[in-house]
């Protein structure tokens, strides 16, 4: 099968739902809308597997993502604008912000402070129950997701 990009969305009750590409770039450019955790904010879990029939899964990378919404459900234009400005602040565009730079320092905490979410134990859980759902054999559920490679975003 080898690697697969999936994102899911969290529901109020606090399982997770599988969202196409699509439809979250139609969010994320705020085009659409996607099911709210509560009034005002959307919670993504993007995930990055290796899967082969006769192998073990391994997660490669989970990035865990919020998004303040109107009322409409729809991200706010000026939030939108804000979050891509972090980024390219963070990944360096335009070039003159220099690695390791107060300026990318900062716009690094402030998506980190409103862009990204930690998920409970019992999240946990709820994302690899969701990841086994969606690869239809029991990968994940009831386990929390674990990175099989060194990075700052285990569960």
């Amino acid at each position: 099968m080898g690697c697969t990009h999936w994102i899911f969305v969290q529901l109020p009750d606090l399982t997770f739902q599988y969202v196409g590409e699509g439809r979250y770039v139609d969010f994320r450019t705020g085009k659409g809308a996607l099911p709210e955790i509560s009034p005002g904010e959307v919670r993504i879990v993007e995930v990055m597997l290796h899967l082969e029939e006769d192998a073990e899964p391994e997660l490669i990378h989970v990035e865990y993502r919020r998004y303040p919404v109107l009322e409409n459900g729809h991200r706010d234009p000026a939030s939108i604008e804000w979050e891509f400005e972090l980024i390219r602040a963070v990944v360096g565009m335009p070039s003159n912000t220099r690695p390791g730079s107060p300026e990318r320092r900062w716009a690094s905490r402030q998506m980190a402070s409103t862009f990204q979410w930690t998920p409970t134990p019992d999240e946990a859980r709820a994302i690899g129950d969701a990841v086994s759902r969606k690869a239809k054999r029991p990968l994940l559920g009831g386990r929390p997701l674990r990175l099989v490679r060194g990075s700052a975003q285990q569960t």
